[in-house]
C-alpha cells in the first residue's frame, strides 16, 4: 500500500510521537511505501531529514494577535498537504495528533481526493479541549463529543480564560472541518480508552481497539537488574513527577532517576531542592537506545500517573526488559500490567502506596527479577511488532 503518515512532530517529544514514528518504520519494514507529512522540527531536532517537512504552524504557548488565528485554521499546512498529494496520492492516510501545529485545515486535501483517513487516538481529545480529560487534579467527563462549553465556563486550559476560549473554539471550527466526520475508522490504544470515547459520544461503529507495540530493542535487550529506581516520559504533574519525588523522600538510601523533560522539569527539580531530597538524579530527555541502558540499571521502572493513562507505553516498554514496574491503577495502566504478576499497581495519586511498594523491591532483588522475568515473557507475546503492523494493515484495508 501507498501510506501517509501524519503528524505533527518528527521529532521524539511524547508516546504518541514515538507511536507515529514506530510506524513509519513497521510498515517500511513491511513493505509498504510510506511518506511522512508533519510540522518543521524546532531547536537541536530541526537538522532531522528525510521528511516532506513545513514550517512551524502556530504555537499557542506564545499567542499574540497576529497569529493565533492559525491555531484554529493553517492555511500553510492545508497548501503542504495539497502539494505533497498532488504529486503523489496515498491509498490511505494514517492520522495521529496533528491539531495545534497543523490543525484540522488538513482534512480538506485528504478527503477530496477521496483518500480514507484512519485517525491513531493517544489521548482524549475527541471529546475533551486539554486532552487529559481532567480538571483540579480529578477525571472530568463534563464535554462530550460536540459540547464543548464546559471547557470554557471551567478554565480548563491553565485556569485561563483567553487560553480556554481557544481550545474550546479549536474544537467546534476542527469539528465543521470534518475532524470526526470526514474519518472511516478511529484507532484507540486499549479497551479502556475505546469505551470511554464511545461513552463521550464517540461513533463505536468506527472504532477499532490496538495496543500500541514496544519497540523490539526492549525485548531483545538482556535481563540486567541493578538498584535504581526509574522515571522515564514527560515530566508533567499530570504524569505523577511529584509523587514520584516524595516515595524518593522516604527512600534517602535508594538512587531514584528521571528520564524525560516537559514542562515542570524545572519546579520538579526545585521541589526537589527545597524539600531536600537529594537521591533524585534528572538527567533530561534519552534517545530510545539510552533508555534501554537505564532500564537494565533499574530495579524497578515506576509509573506513577495521576491522569487515565490511556495505555501506558513505559511499563509496557519496562516489561519487554524485564524489569519490574510499579505503577497506577489507573487508566489503560490496569490492562498493561496485572497487580503481582509482571509488578504492582497502587492508587493514583498515593505516594505513601508507592514508596511502600518501591521498599519492598528496593530490599528484595529476587521478587524484583521473577516480576522482571514474567514481564518480559507477557510483553513478548501482547505487545509484538509484528501483530501490531498486520492489524494495522488490516485496518487499513478495511476503509478502502
Amino acid at each position: 500500500m501507498n501510506i501517509l503518515e501524519v503528524s505533527q512532530n518528527l521529532d521524539l517529544r511524547g508516546g504518541s510521537d514515538a507511536m507515529f514514528l514506530k510506524s513509519v518504520e513497521l510498515l517500511r519494514r513491511a513493505g509498504h511505501e510510506v511518506r511522512t507529512f508533519a510540522a518543521r522540527p524546532t531547536g537541536e531536532h530541526a537538522a532531522a531529514g528525510g521528511f516532506e517537512q513545513l514550517p512551524d504552524a502556530s504555537h499557542f504557548e506564545r499567542p499574540h494577535p497576529g497569529n493565533v488565528w492559525k491555531f484554529l485554521y493553517s492555511p500553510e499546512a492545508r497548501r503542504a498537504m495539497d502539494r505533497l498529494l498532488a504529486a503523489a496520492p496515498a491509498d490511505v492516510a494514517h492520522f495521529h495528533i496533528y491539531y495545534g501545529r497543523l490543525t484540522a485545515s488538513i482534512i480538506a486535501p485528504v478527503r477530496r481526493r477521496d483518500i480514507p483517513i484512519v485517525h491513531h487516538l493517544h489521548d482524549f481529545r475527541s471529546y475533551c479541549s486539554v486532552y487529559t480529560s481532567m480538571r483540579a487534579g480529578r477525571t472530568c467527563l463534563d464535554c462530550r463529543v460536540g459540547s464543548y462549553l464546559p471547557g470554557l465556563a471551567n478554565r480548563c486550559n491553565r485556569g485561563s480564560l483567553a487560553r480556554s476560549l481557544m481550545s474550546t473554539a479549536e474544537m467546534y471550527v476542527a469539528d465543521r472541518l470534518g475532524r470526526l466526520s470526514e474519518v472511516a475508522a478511529f484507532v484507540a490504544v486499549s479497551e479502556f480508552q475505546g469505551a470511554r470515547l464511545i461513552a463521550q459520544g464517540l461513533d463505536a461503529n468506527r472504532l477499532r481497539v490496538l495496543p500500541n507495540p514496544v519497540d523490539r530493542r526492549f525485548l531483545e535487550a538482556p535481563q540486567c537488574q541493578g538498584d535504581s529506581m526509574l522515571f522515564v516520559g514527560r515530566v508533567e504533574t499530570y504524569k505523577g513527577i511529584y509523587q514520584f519525588l516524595d516515595a524518593a523522600r522516604a527512600l534517602p538510601e535508594v538512587g531514584f532517576v528521571v528520564a524525560g523533560d516537559g514542562g515542570e522539569r524545572r519546579r520538579a527539580m526545585r521541589y526537589a531542592k527545597e524539600h531536600g531530597i537529594a537521591n533524585v538524579s534528572f538527567l533530561g530527555s534519552r534517545s530510545q537506545d539510552q533508555v534501554v541502558a537505564l532500564m537494565r540499571d533499574a530495579r524497578a521502572v515506576v509509573v506513577p500517573s495521576v491522569w487515565e493513562e490511556p495505555f501506558g507505553l513505559t511499563a509496557a516498554e519496562a516489561m519487554a526488559a524485564g524489569v519490574a514496574v510499579v505503577a497506577s491503577a489507573s487508566g489503560g495502566l490496569e490492562e498493561v500490567v496485572s497487580d503481582g504478576e509482571a509488578g504492582y499497581l497502587v492508587p493514583a495519586g498515593d505516594a505513601d502506596a508507592l514508596g511502600e511498594r518501591l521498599r519492598q523491591l528496593a530490599g528484595d532483588a529476587a521478587l524484583a527479577a521473577r516480576l522482571g522475568q514474567r514481564g518480559k515473557a507477557i510483553a513478548r507475546e501482547r505487545f509484538s511488532e509484528d501483530s501490531y503492523v498486520e492489524r494495522l494493515v488490516g485496518i487499513f484495508h478495511d476503509v478502502r
